[in-house]
């Protein structure tokens, strides 16, 4: 009976620990629940702590990356699983340690993921107005609250201006993509 290969089962991911789903389930909470319940959770959370004197810009930055880990995880699991174990395994064979088979190996296959993640994590962050609304002082606003004020109470050609800078800045920031992150093999799936 020759030899034959077999590509080993691909699993849909790399651990398999218990607490897996439920860990999975946590983080994912922020894609179920509306913007303004998480923006009021957070502020409840520091007026329980006591906590109100840390309101302000890194209480800000730490609620927006735990609004935006969902869309991290969920984009870089899906480029993790277009990454063949095997690759991974033969880095290990020919001598080099976990960590360099991970950066060497995996890490630039990922790359394209964590890009489009950090992306959906960034919009997702600039459009949650109602968080940056309850957890910033009186003396520091953010770009999404200036924005609101504007419309709100004056109306000015900064308004326009800041919306064509958007779109142009999106637009170069989707072809920087495009052309060194090869974003498109992440959207389409595969080499295009």
């Amino acid at each position: 009976m020759p030899w034959s290969w077999v590509p080993p089962r691909r699993t849909p991911s790399r651990g398999t620990g218990r607490g897996r789903a439920a860990l999975e389930g946590f983080l994912g909470t922020p894609l179920l629940l509306p913007e303004i319940v998480i923006s009021l959770s957070v502020v409840q959370l520091v007026s329980m702590l006591g906590a109100r004197g840390l309101i302000g810009p890194p209480l800000l930055v730490v609620a927006h990356a735990l609004v935006g880990i969902p869309f991290v995880l969920r984009t870089v699991g899906v480029s993790l699983l277009a990454v063949n174990p095997v690759w991974e395994r033969a880095a290990r064979d020919l001598g080099a340690s976990g960590w360099r088979a991970f950066t060497t190996v995996t890490l630039p296959l990922m790359r394209s993921g964590m890009f489009a993640g950090a992306l959906f994590a960034f919009i997702v962050s600039f459009n949650n107005v109602e968080l940056s609304l309850f957890l910033t002082s009186r003396d520091a606003n953010t770009l999404p609250i200036r924005l609101l004020q504007y419309m709100e109470y004056q109306y000015s050609p900064a308004l326009a201006c800041v919306a064509v800078t958007s779109v142009a800045g999106i637009c170069l920031v989707a072809g920087v993509a495009s052309r060194f992150v090869r974003l498109t093999e992440f959207i389409h799936g595969g080499a295009k």
